[in-house]
């Protein structure tokens, strides 16, 4: 199946793999234990605890940045000594010569697409888990779900909750809105805190219910404590917002159409759903993206060089996807462009490179 040239390529293109993703996680998690556990006094089972989750999700993170760094290694290893070159004048072209780095960075992405869904959420919660309850014995800071400025809508029924706290069931800063079958307001409760005591059996404390008349306050009524039956919907609570990084695809898309049934918006939601789909394709955005510029290298260039350019487009690539996701979920930017805008822009600079290339 491949070619003595593929093996040749691919020897080149896994050394410097394997050699930059060791570089690049290892200092980073240098950087990182520097600042999680230089200040907090942790045992070295519970360190080695937290580096078990958290070494995994580094590597994921920084695979784009070592596929990066050995296309541009490869790549002008290989124009250094007039290699691609002879595998043009054999009849070769750059895609079929190279196509290892291609095959490569397509099976690394369609894998990342799986373990950003089978597995990345599991371990992120539990590197949180670890982190803020073992390591700083701080479990306020923990949370598999969202915690505060929370709205949730089930059949006539809106509730605003300041902050949950999903292991005890309370619930402080709630404003609950009732409203009629014409959708005229017909009941607020306006509360200090609640209880969930068990599904949809609910208990306000310290706080005010006013009851309305068409568009006049009927009563109003100060209490310490007021039972209230809700929709069974409600028990859905302490699962509807989980912060999307420990979430699945499947969770999130149901949470999406949820959210849009029940007239909330979910669109910081629907961001993040497809940005994590498109920081999958990250390797292969990076090979497309470094190809040009490592072909297009000088002989006399140096290996720093090339770590410059490699940190100079993944910061540009990675600063941009932050700011397509702010822009997106601010409402300026369609979801789906958020998300994929960055891979966009880095296909678009690939295809200007590859275009320079030919016409050289």
């Amino acid at each position: 199946m491949f070619s003595i040239i593929d093996k040749y390529v691919a020897k080149s293109f896994l050394y410097y793999f394997f050699i930059g993703l060791i570089a690049i996680v290892g200092l980073f998690l240098i950087v990182d234990y520097m600042g999680s556990f230089a200040r907090h006094e942790t045992t070295l089972k519970l360190t080695l605890e937290y580096y078990k989750y958290y070494i995994p999700l580094v590597m994921y993170q920084m695979l784009p940045v070592a596929v990066l760094f050995s296309t541009l290694f490869t790549l002008s290893s290989l124009t250094r000594f007039n290699e691609v070159t002879a595998m043009l004048t054999m009849g070769l072209s750059y895609v079929k010569a190279l196509r290892f780095v291609f095959i490569f960075a397509i099976l690394l992405s369609v894998l990342s697409l799986y373990f950003s869904d089978a597995v990345i959420p599991h371990l992120t919660d539990k590197k949180n888990y670890t982190y803020h309850v073992k390591v700083r014995n701080k479990p306020w800071l923990y949370s598999s779900v969202r915690k505060s400025r929370i709205w949730f809508k089930s059949d006539n029924f809106f509730l605003n909750i300041q902050k949950l706290t999903p292991e005890s069931g309370l619930l402080e800063g709630v404003m609950l809105y009732e409203f009629d079958k014409d959708w005229s307001l017909s009941r607020l409760i306006n509360s200090k805190s609640a209880k969930v005591e068990k599904e949809n059996q609910w208990v306000f404390e310290d706080g005010i219910e006013v009851v309305m008349s068409g568009n006049e306050f009927s009563t109003l009524s100060p209490f310490l404590n007021l039972d209230f039956t809700g929709p069974h919907d409600f028990s859905d609570l302490k699962s509807a917002q989980k912060p999307a990084e420990v979430m699945k695809y499947s969770q999130m898309r149901e949470f999406i159409k949820k959210s849009k049934e029940s007239g909330v918006d979910p669109l910081s939601y629907e961001v993040d759903f497809h940005a994590k789909i498109a920081l999958a394709f990250g390797s292969l955005i990076m090979v497309l993206l470094g190809f040009p510029f490592g072909l297009r290298r000088r002989r006399s260039s140096s290996g720093l060089s090339g770590i410059v350019l490699c940190l100079g487009l993944v910061f540009i690539y990675f600063v941009s996807i932050n700011i397509f996701s702010q822009f997106g979920k601010y409402a300026y930017l369609p979801a789906l462009l958020a998300a994929w805008g960055p891979n966009l822009l880095a296909c678009l600079f690939a295809a200007i490179g590859f275009k320079k290339l030919a016409a050289a």
